[in-house]
């Protein structure tokens, strides 16, 4: 059995002090040692998740300054590009749900039961695309 550690630092200026955010994940690695490309395929999933982590992380840090006149200016409905789901969460997605065989109506399934709405994949926030990722890669990362 193989293990996998990945770590992630950054430092976010704010204000007189910056911030310093970090993320450690430990994984098992499924695969035999002379299979190469499981064995870093594994090890970009694990640093793909400590990177959405580590974005999330920082982002909940964040203070929200939405000023009146933007937030009335956005549809109820409609997300800002900001709140948008990145392309690399939204190609990690897609990644586990065609690794995991699932249908586009089992999706919808899946989508409503974890984010309690129904919502197009390509339409998901960061913070949901975070909360699908996590639901969906779950197993992989207990090394199941």
């Amino acid at each position: 059995m193989l293990r996998a550690t990945v770590s992630l630092s950054r430092r976010s200026p704010r204000g007189d002090s910056p911030s310093e955010f970090a993320v450690s994940l430990d994984g098992e690695i499924l695969a035999t040692p002379d299979d190469h490309e499981a064995v870093l395929e594994r090890i970009g999933e694990l640093f793909d998740l400590a990177e959405e982590a580590l974005a999330r992380e920082i982002e909940e840090t964040k203070p929200t300054s939405l000023t009146p006149t933007s937030a009335s200016a956005a549809a109820p409905n409609s997300q800002s590009s900001a709140d948008a789901a990145t392309s690399k969460q939204m190609a990690y997605l897609h990644k586990l749900v065609a690794r995991k065989g699932i249908s586009t109506d089992g999706l919808a399934a899946v989508i409503a039961r974890v984010l309690g709405r129904t919502v197009p994949l390509g339409e998901l926030t960061r913070q949901e695309a975070g909360r699908m990722i996590d639901h969906l890669a779950e197993p992989v990362a207990a090394g199941k």
